[in-house]
């Protein structure tokens, strides 16, 4: 989307662009009634699709405005010049655009994950099963009403913290370069 919305001229560019910023800045507490009450019409509570429809509503939006405005720094004359060669639009996508937009795709892949994974409040209101209930809001079924295993939450909050850590360690020279990279170090 992010690169039909750079390279393609259509009559409806502009709209399309406003309704992903809008889906971008809508806070994602605002839709918990009216998406709790469609979940619950479409018996998806207590499922992982509820999870994942919701949460890929709310996560397309910033990753198709983030690669966008990385894709628009990306020289035009790259693309003509694999045009001139008789190159098809999806192998300039392939072949061109992509492999540029690796830190991009890196960084937006690192944000989305921590973003995801510390999800806490759709993971509380959607699902009520603990068998499916993702770790945040799992770590709350630890607390008692008068007491609390302190030394059991806090092992299942070092636990709930190491993949995001990791991930991170993994990915970051690629997250640190797509959020810095300009056209001049293309």
């Amino acid at each position: 989307a992010a690169y039909a919305l750079t390279r393609f001229d259509f009559p409806a560019q502009n709209v399309v662009l406003v309704f992903i910023l809008a889906g971008f800045m809508i806070p994602p507490q605002v839709l918990l009634v009216p998406l709790y009450s469609l979940m619950n019409t479409l018996g998806l509570l207590n499922t992982y699709f509820a999870l994942i429809i919701s949460y890929l509503g709310f996560s397309i939006p910033f990753s198709v405005f983030f690669l966008r405005q990385y894709f628009v720094n990306i020289p035009d004359v790259l693309a003509e010049a694999a045009q001139i060669g008789g190159v098809s639009e999806l192998t300039i996508f392939r072949r061109v655009y992509l492999p540029l937009a690796i830190p991009a795709v890196s960084a937006v892949v690192v944000f989305q994950f921590v973003l995801l994974w510390n999800e806490f409040l759709y993971a509380l209101v959607f699902v009520s099963d603990n068998s499916i209930r993702p770790i945040t809001a799992g770590l709350m079924t630890l607390q008692g009403q008068f007491t609390t295993p302190w030394g059991v939450l806090f092992a299942g909050i070092l636990i709930a913290i190491i993949p995001t850590v990791v991930f991170f360690l993994l990915f970051q020279n690629q997250f640190v370069r797509g959020f810095t990279m300009e056209t001049t170090d293309l």
